[in-house]
């Protein structure tokens, strides 16, 4: 088969198991596997996608998420390496952090047969086949993902500043992030940063998008760490979170007494954001909608084999929704029909 990147050939032994209508065994592999929200609905996805799959094609689908704690490339690479060096793994989706990195193991996996796609975040200079991930722009592919979705959440901020009568001419905006070293939360603090000043030139950035303040993703070392910056820094007006610590940030508003007066912006969603945005401790949460990717990334692997289908691009967008107060209702009625996604109760 023919792709963007040049052709790929499924491995003898992968084109057996199809011939003998064995089952196959996906594999999506994330940096930060602790995440519960991230993990469950990248799974919730999966699972979704094989239940389809089996009904396409009658081959059974077996898929997991693997990964490590925390960004650890090497460990992360070495757990691929183990299960595609014992066949373990029939296709993989792979989120590479950081992007190059994974480069040999991709071009490896693929020169042996067995597909490998991106997913969440994308290392373009590899074999890969294709990459699934969020983006509202999908002619835009010099933005790819990252800096499009910080200004998609600048444009939000703004939106929503202009409707409640608030301003951030003159006002402190701190940039807090899980991992400073990432692209992907570089480039979202990035987008939100230049988004948010060409509306308002005088706003104050506490941070810097390169090196934001970073809290990592323990939910007690986060909570620890963000109130001591925010006791340190009272005079901020708006915190933006390239990530989950929305979470935090809206309970630390909401223990402090701060509602009304401080305000805050993160990502994805699970049942403590539901909880938080409801009661209006968040002005939204933009939601890069996992188990889309999950999905798609299954999906992708099953025309492959299956099929023989290669993707009509390398870039196969997912559109992310900003969920707020007004709109939060729709979000728990979209989960509800996606099992185990850790946002409905």
């Amino acid at each position: 088969m023919t792709y963007s990147g040049g052709t790929f050939t499924i491995s003898p032994r992968i084109v057996t198991k199809v011939q003998n209508k064995q089952a196959l065994n996906f594999v999506i592999s994330y940096p930060y596997i602790t995440i519960a929200g991230a993990s469950a609905q990248l799974g919730a996805g999966a699972k979704q996608a094989a239940d389809l799959i089996e009904q396409t094609y009658g081959i059974k689908v077996n898929t997991s998420v693997i990964g490590t704690a925390n960004p650890d490339p090497t460990t992360q690479i070495s757990q691929i390496q183990a299960g595609f060096s014992s066949d373990q793994y029939d296709c993989a989706a792979i989120d590479p952090n950081p992007p190059g990195a994974f480069n040999n193991l991709i071009g490896t996996m693929m020169d042996a047969g067995v597909p490998v796609y991106t997913i969440n975040a994308d290392s373009p200079d590899s074999a890969r086949i294709a990459t699934s991930m969020t983006d509202d722009n999908p002619d835009d592919i010099s933005m790819a993902s990252s800096i499009q979705m910080g200004k998609i959440n600048a444009q939000y901020a703004i939106q929503w500043a202009q409707q409640n009568g608030q301003t951030f001419d003159g006002k402190q905006v701190a940039l807090i992030t899980g991992d400073a070293t990432a692209p992907w939360a570089q480039g979202r603090l990035l987008g939100f940063v230049n988004g948010l000043k060409a509306a308002y030139p005088n706003v104050q950035i506490v941070g810097d998008p390169m090196n934001a303040y970073m809290v990592g993703f323990d939910t007690a070392t986060v909570l620890s760490k963000l109130q001591s910056f925010m006791t340190s820094h009272p005079d901020v007006f708006f915190y933006y979170s390239s990530d989950w610590g929305g979470v935090q940030i809206g309970q630390l508003i909401q223990r402090n007494n701060l509602q009304g007066k401080t305000f805050g912006m993160g990502f994805n969603l699970n049942a403590v954001y539901v909880d938080l945005i409801k009661q209006n401790l968040l002005i939204g949460t933009n939601d890069q909608r996992y188990d889309l990717q999950g999905y798609d990334a299954m999906i992708m692997c099953a025309n492959t084999l299956l099929a023989h289908v290669m993707p009509s691009s390398p870039y196969q967008w997912v559109t992310p929704d900003i969920w707020n107060a007004s709109n939060i209702d729709t979000a728990l009625s979209l989960y509800s029909k996606i099992p185990n996604s850790g946002v409905t109760q």
